[in-house]
């Protein structure tokens, strides 16, 4: 028996043709690139007769492009949550591994402490996430974290990490996590730069963001972690 939810969903257009969209990439559809490429068809073709449909066919055809000849998927989610919050940054992804803060400069070009970790910790009593942001030059000092948050925390192993962010250890962003994290702190020394940059995802994607967007889209807490 169908449901009054699965019927609404069948018969929304929309919801068809982003299915399509994401078929086209995520099973063995995706040894056929065509069948995703007629999807900006299909939603302006019904855009004629449902119009709210135009308005957010080109959400799903940037989504398309992104994935198909730009971006490996997990970077394509940043970019898009990076777009969601009207931010101009451009997730890159290159040859060389970004997973250490020296790699990343290396292949950047640009100075180590201008690299911003994300590493996740968990408080010790109730287990709540905790976000730290900091520069690669640094490395964090739990009792600083503790004198901030009131609780001492603990480093999250790397299956945890993944469970909750949906990233690896090595490629995880400061923004688009699976699970929100609440409590964000940002390293001082990042703020000596006007830019800095950020995992995008995978060991191998990187975006650069002016240090005053970093604060906006986090809401982190800027504080001394060594």
């Amino acid at each position: 028996m169908v449901s009054k939810k699965d019927e609404k969903e069948t018969s929304n257009p929309f919801a068809i043709f982003h299915s399509v969209a994401i078929v086209g990439f995520d099973s063995p559809l995706s040894i056929c690139p065509s069948i995703s490429l007629l999807t900006p068809v299909f939603l302006l073709a019904v855009s004629r007769f449902h119009p709210w449909v135009f308005l957010n066919a080109f959400k799903v055809i940037d989504m398309v492009w992104l994935r198909l000849f730009i971006l490996s998927k997990n970077a394509a989610t940043i970019q898009r949550t990076l777009t969601d919050f009207n931010l101009s940054c451009q997730v890159r992804e290159i040859p060389n591994s970004t997973r250490t803060a020296a790699d990343a400069a290396a292949s950047i070009g640009c100075q180590i402490g201008q690299i911003a970790k994300s590493l996740v910790f968990k408080e010790k009593c109730s287990g709540k996430l905790v976000l730290v942001l900091v520069s690669g030059t640094n490395r964090v000092n739990e009792k600083r974290i503790k004198e901030n948050l009131g609780s001492a925390i603990s480093k999250a192993d790397a299956r945890f990490v993944k469970d909750v962010t949906g990233f690896s250890i090595g490629g995880i962003p400061p923004v688009g996590h699976k699970q929100k994290i609440n409590v964000v702190y940002i390293d001082e020394s990042l703020m000596a730069f006007e830019n800095i940059w950020a995992a995008a995802g995978t060991p191998n994607a990187v975006f650069c963001i002016k240090t005053s967007d970093l604060l906006t889209i986090t809401g982190g807490k800027v504080i001394s972690v060594v």
